[in-house]
Parts: structure tokens; C-alpha cells; sequence
């Protein structure tokens, strides 16, 4: 990951903003920093050997992809659990890629991304009926249920964005490791930010701040230690 801590911080708002959505509605997803790393390797892989385009759209589906099958099954057992596989499975995906130099995003992009990313989730979530709904499935789950809203559904699309932040964080920034850091960020930035584990609160200008604060920390860290 280069440029930091700009970079760091970018990657920490992308993968916190997915977070705090699927915390906001009464989930969790342990897989964001695992998953960010292995579309990261795949959009380097593709880079040596594709056209920009594709070394950068594949790897989002992919995290696309991870994301509807985390919502799958996080619908039918535990989520901790759930995402903690998808872990697991992504870091073993990684290690068996060849190794290839991260692809190079200028941190005045990743920073413009981050801050699209930002904007755009707060429109959605302060101000469509969507956003609403994402709040009140985590405040009350079964009173949402009964005034009409497909909980599982609604459940589903926030991992389904968690995913493909995940994977625009990974792409963009090429997170060191299998992760952790990345991972540990986005929790903190989540938590920093006020959002709650039981679901039903959390905004995307708090989750900013927290971001910030735990990017530049573990950036700092990184390079005190490396």
C-alpha cells in the first residue's frame, strides 16, 4: 500500500463505509480486510495480462459475488461465523495466487473514490426510504418485519455492498498482508464513529472521522514497525 497514510486512510473509509451498513442493520462482516486483499492480488494478476478495465472490474464482482454469499448465508446462521469462513477462504484463495506488483492507484484517486464512496452512502442512507430501512431493520427487526420490509432482502444488499466496497478498497489501495490491518481499521472507524453492534444506529460522516483516526494510527504503526 503506498502513499501513506493517505492511502491507508482511503482504504479505511471505502471498507468502513461498507461496514457500518451492514452493522447499521443488525449484521457484521468479518471478511472485508480478507476480501479486500484477494481482489486486490486478482486485480494485479489480471493487470499483467488484461486491459485496465477488466484487471479493475473483475475483481469488484468478485467482491460482489463474496458479498451475496456472505447475505446467503448470513440469512440462515450466524453472521461472526458466516463471514469468518469467507475469511478463511479468501486468504487461502490469495495464497495460492502468484504474487504480482500491486497495481498502481495514484492517492489523489483512491482519495476522490473514498470521498465519492462517502457522499454517496450518505445520500443513500440519510435520505431514501432504503437508508431508512436499513436503520430500522437494526433498531427493531421485527417491527420492521411487520410494516412490510423484506428484512432478508434488505440484509442481503448490505452485504452485497459491504463486497464491493471491500473490493474497491482492495483494487484501489492494495492492503499489506491478509488484511488485519485493513480489517481493524474498518472496525474502528465503525466503532469510533458511534455506530452500534446491535444495529439501528451509525452515519457516514461519524464512520469518516473514525476512519481518519484509525487509518492514520495503523499507517503510523506500519511503517514504525516495518
Amino acid at each position: 500500500m503506498t502513499g501513506f497514510p493517505a492511502q491507508a486512510v482511503a482504504g479505511a473509509v471505502i471498507a468502513a463505509t461498507g461496514l457500518m451498513i451492514v452493522t447499521a442493520a443488525g449484521g457484521f462482516d468479518l471478511s472485508i480486510g480478507a476480501v479486500a486483499v484477494l481482489c486486490g492480488a486478482v486485480s494485479a494478476r489480471l493487470a499483467t495480462c488484461m486491459p485496465v478495465i477488466l484487471a479493475v472490474t473483475v475483481p469488484i464482482g468478485l467482491g460482489v459475488a463474496c458479498g451475496l454469499i456472505n447475505g446467503l448465508l448470513a440469512h440462515r446462521w450466524p453472521p461472526f461465523l458466516v463471514t469468518f469462513g469467507m475469511l478463511a477462504a479468501a486468504q487461502a484463495i490469495t495464497a495460492w495466487l502468484p504474487e504480482n506488483s500491486a497495481v498502481a492507484v495514484a492517492p489523489i484517486v483512491t482519495c476522490a473514490v473514498a470521498a465519492g464512496i462517502a457522499v454517496g452512502a450518505h445520500v443513500v442512507l440519510a435520505h431514501t426510504v432504503w437508508g431508512f430501512h436499513v436503520s430500522f431493520v437494526g433498531s427493531n427487526e421485527d417491527a420492521a418485519g411487520h410494516a412490510g420490509v423484506d428484512v432478508a432482502r434488505l440484509r442481503l444488499w448490505t452485504y452485497v455492498v459491504s463486497g464491493g466496497l471491500a473490493s474497491v478498497a482492495g483494487v484501489t489501495t492494495a492492503p499489506p498482508g491478509n488484511g488485519l490491518s485493513l480489517q481493524v481499521a474498518a472496525i474502528g472507524a465503525v466503532l469510533l464513529g458511534g455506530t452500534t453492534l446491535k444495529g439501528g444506529r451509525g452515519t457516514v460522516a461519524a464512520t469518516v472521522l473514525g476512519a481518519v483516526a484509525a487509518g492514520t494510527a495503523l499507517a503510523a504503526a506500519h511503517e514504525w514497525f516495518r
